[in-house]
């Protein structure tokens, strides 16, 4: 039983919530090319889309009695509120994982294609 607020649930939680956030951005994004370029889907909609869903599916997941909410946490709004920053911290962490790695892609690739060099 997760008796405490941030605790292991809540990482698995958040990393739910980023894949879930992922999954719909890129199934969107490639039915639809042009959300690729669009203002309100990258800069607005893809920032506020896994706090909305990390608040709906704790909710929905303390509904169906899972112990991934922690005890403590009795009524909707708090949940929706644990849910959110769980969901916020997803993104967040998406959005700086995403730039350590392309920032470590880059160096191994460049330190690859000089070492092939005769």
């Amino acid at each position: 039983m997760a008796s405490s607020i941030l605790n292991v649930w809540f990482v698995g939680y958040a990393f739910f919530i980023g894949m879930l956030v992922y999954g719909l951005r890129r199934g969107m994004e490639n039915k639809y090319a042009s959300l690729r370029s669009a203002y309100w889907w990258n800069d607005f909609l893809l920032y506020f889309l896994p706090i909305l869903f990390g608040g709906f599916f704790a909710i929905l997941i303390r509904r169906f009695g899972s112990e991934i909410v922690p005890s403590s946490i009795k009524s909707d709004v708090d949940t929706a509120i644990w849910g959110s920053i769980a969901g916020g911290l997803s993104g967040f962490a998406y959005t700086i994982g995403r730039k350590i790695l392309k920032q470590r892609l880059s160096s191994i690739l460049k330190d690859s294609s000089q070492g092939d060099a005769p």
